[in-house]
């Protein structure tokens, strides 16, 4: 055969056998969408024929790749856009989208020993012909909902074995090399699988996208949501695991494509955010480059790895991530924190008032998103946009995390001053409180100046004292059976934050709170919120709380540069006590060292401190004793009386008084000022770091404020 006088008579007959199925294969996948069963049926077994036809073909002739190429190239994306390839949201019915599903899957069954990467042979562990309840792609065919929840749990615990193994043992789960798919596996095939529950529920994916943009669409979406609800949230838990493999452009695709499906299918909103937070929970790629080293994601990775993922081919560099997270993510994410809704009030006579605007916060973006920034916590600000050698920031300057908590805290404290709903209230409190127990209580004062500054005046103040309550219950919800070390360090982080927490419980104690539910009571005024019902009670909790898990060291106030904690919580109330309150503020007073001793008694730290402990106390109860310090010894304080008045006064001043046989009262005036003579001793260890007069406690009071900020 000469080559320059074109193809012989047997390559053009192979060229043609090959070639003139073409139209066939085209009209047996429209066939697939037609009424008709029969016809679908019979589409549906013509195509696995097909399929098994070019199979042998291949076998026989080894260098004839014609029927694999009209598999691989004419068959094969013809069923990957049936399954969802546009963007997840399959536009056929599922009775077609299942019989498509079926012969992807026959594809990878009859081409499983291929090395061609688009016939996805990778995906053949995934098929059970000894066990067909553990088929997965039969499984997502199912007509059983629980069936189809059932193969997204079995391919997200394969997922997840990559790096851990299965147990072998167990002949019904598919060994540690099932997990090892391709990035076009992945992304191109069980990425569109799992993405269709999410922006469609199966039964209704038709209707919804024929009535996407109309009021049908959500009715439908209500009558069908609850049957498919399980398989939705499988979805999104699965989704999180593909993405964790993949390479950081496939991974900022179906990021960004999930950020652009909230604002455009409002019916889906609730389990695209679930989505976008199982994503963004994946993160796990390079930001900045170190010597060694470099941080992936709170993993470590070693340098040749690290050059590998930053191939171009594969993935962008280190500084390039991090630039599309800050100028292209970041933003559309954050947008996402609140989500505007319209309530229409009703007016006098029955008419409707101009709608009001709210914002609703999305507390999952938020904790996703705090997530992201503890991850990215080494990510210096600001990087270099265009630089080969990227440029690392100094050690002073503020990492990522530092940089965009501030505004976070800002913005959902802002969502705790909503007064007429307290579902809203409710969901920022709980936020906040999860996000102070990932942070720790390192970042307790900024929590506390931001409440201080945002809810300072009115019903604001009750609210802030509960919100104090739950950032002090979750900062130190683990301490219980922490060990000691941990419970040391957690302790003497909490110190850096009580004097600011005292001074909003003693603002809710005593100050313009106090004096509002006075006046609700005195009025008999039923109360404009729920948290003004129960605010003191929370600030005793709050008490409590403190001094359970405060680090006791009294002996701390002795020494130049350090404070107690201890007496820093017990020195308002006792400079109160000196200034001859009133009884209702005795009381409270009283309520107030019962929870500090309550607190005390239950604090690790006492123990290990207990020869501190008796002169502590005895320090603080002795000059309301009638006991006073001379020449730094303590001792009973004699009044000195006038011993020439003596004499004279005995007579004019008795009184005379009844006396029983038990008892005899006497008093004279004499007596009395003898007694009024008699001053209270100052309290010294907790007097040596205390302001001596108001001026210098306002003084002292905004420079705490200042290093808080």
């Amino acid at each position: 055969h000469n080559p320059s006088k074109g193809p012989s008579n047997g390559t053009r007959s192979k060229i043609s056998s090959a070639r003139i199925l073409t139209p066939l294969l085209y009209h047996l996948l429209h066939s697939l969408h037609a009424t008709d069963g029969v016809i679908t049926r019979g589409s549906f077994a013509a195509l696995k024929a097909l399929i098994t036809t070019a199979k042998n073909h291949h076998q026989e002739h080894n260098d004839d790749n014609l029927w694999r190429n009209l598999i691989e190239t004419t068959l094969v994306p013809c069923l990957k856009n049936g399954i969802g390839g546009n963007g997840g949201l399959s536009t056929t019915v599922d009775a077609t989208r299942r019989l498509q599903i079926l012969l992807l899957a026959h594809v990878i069954r009859t081409f499983h020993d291929s090395e061609r990467v688009h016939l996805h042979g990778d995906l053949f562990p995934l098929i059970r012909e000894d066990d067909l309840d553990l088929d997965f792609f039969l499984n997502l065919t199912h007509v059983q909902a629980h069936r189809r929840c059932r193969a997204l749990a079995r391919l997200r615990k394969v997922l997840n074995s990559s790096d851990t193994g299965l147990n072998s043992s167990d002949s019904r789960e598919p060994d540690d090399s099932a997990a090892q798919f391709t990035q076009q596996s992945l992304s191109n095939i069980l990425l569109p699988l799992i993405l269709h529950p999410i922006y469609a529920p199966s039964g209704k994916s038709t209707s919804i996208h024929k009535y996407r943009n109309s009021a049908k669409a959500q009715e439908a979406q209500n009558n069908s949501g609850s049957p498919e609800e399980p398989l939705a949230l499988e979805a999104v838990a699965t989704i999180g695991a593909i993405a964790r493999k993949l390479k950081w452009g496939k991974y900022q695709n179906i990021l960004t494509g999930l950020l652009n499906g909230v604002s455009k299918k409002k019916e889906r909103e609730r389990y695209l955010i679930g989505a976008v937070c199982s994503v963004l929970d994946a993160f796990r790629y390079p930001t900045v480059k170190n010597t060694n080293k470099e941080s992936v994601g709170g993993d470590t990775v070693t340098q040749a790895e690290a050059e590998k993922d930053s191939n171009p081919k594969h993935n962008h560099p280190a500084v390039d991530i991090g630039n599309a997270l800050q100028t292209r993510l970041l933003p559309k994410i954050e947008a996402l924190i609140t989500k505007d809704s319209f309530e229409t009030a009703s007016g006098a006579g029955g008419a409707d008032r101009a709608a009001k605007k709210l914002k609703i916060l999305r507390p999952a973006i938020v904790l996703a998103l705090l997530k992201l920034y503890q991850r990215l916590a080494t990510l210096p600000l600001p990087l270099p946009l265009d630089t080969k050698s990227p440029r690392i920031s100094a050690p002073s300057s503020p990492s990522l995390l530092d940089r965009k908590l501030p505004h976070l805290i800002t913005t959902i404290v802002n969502r705790l001053k909503s007064r007429m709903n307290s579902n809203d209230r409710d969901v920022a409190r709980a936020t906040l409180s999860k996000m102070a127990a990932s942070l720790g209580p390192h970042y307790l004062p900024l929590f506390v100046s931001q409440l201080g500054v945002t809810l300072n005046e009115g019903y604001q103040l009750h609210i802030r004292s509960w919100t104090i309550h739950s950032l002090l219950l979750a900062v130190t919800a683990d301490t219980g059976d922490a060990p000691a070390p941990d419970v040391k360090h957690i302790s003497s982080l909490l110190d850096a934050s009580i004097p600011s927490l005292m001074t909003l419980i003693q603002e809710d104690l005593f100050g313009l709170a106090a004096e509002m539910k006075e006046v609700e009571h005195v009025l008999q005024k039923k109360p404009q919120i729920r948290e003004a019902k129960g605010g003191i009670h929370k600030s005793y909790e709050s008490l409590e709380i403190l001094a359970r898990n405060l680090q006791f060291q009294p002996s701390d106030a002795t020494k130049i540069g350090k404070s107690s904690s201890v007496h820093g919580i017990i020195s308002p109330f006792l400079q109160l006590l000196q200034n001859d309150p009133e009884a209702g503020v005795i009381g409270k007073i009283r309520e107030c060292l019962n929870r500090i001793v309550v607190g005390l008694s239950n604090n690790r730290s006492v123990g290990a401190k207990g020869e501190e402990l008796l002169l502590f106390v005895y320090t603080t109860i002795a000059p309301f004793l009638g006991f006073s310090t001379k020449n730094g010894k303590f001792g009973v304080t004699i009044a000195q009386e006038d011993d020439d008045d003596d004499d004279s006064s005995d007579d004019e001043d008795a009184i005379q008084v009844s006396t029983t046989g038990k008892r005899k009262k006497l008093s004279t005036v004499k007596e009395e000022k003898r007694f009024k003579n008699n001053k209270v001793a100052e309290w010294h260890p907790s007097t040596i770091l205390t302001p001596q007069n108001t001026l210098e406690a306002h003084r002292t009071n905004a420079s705490h404020k200042t290093q808080i900020r």
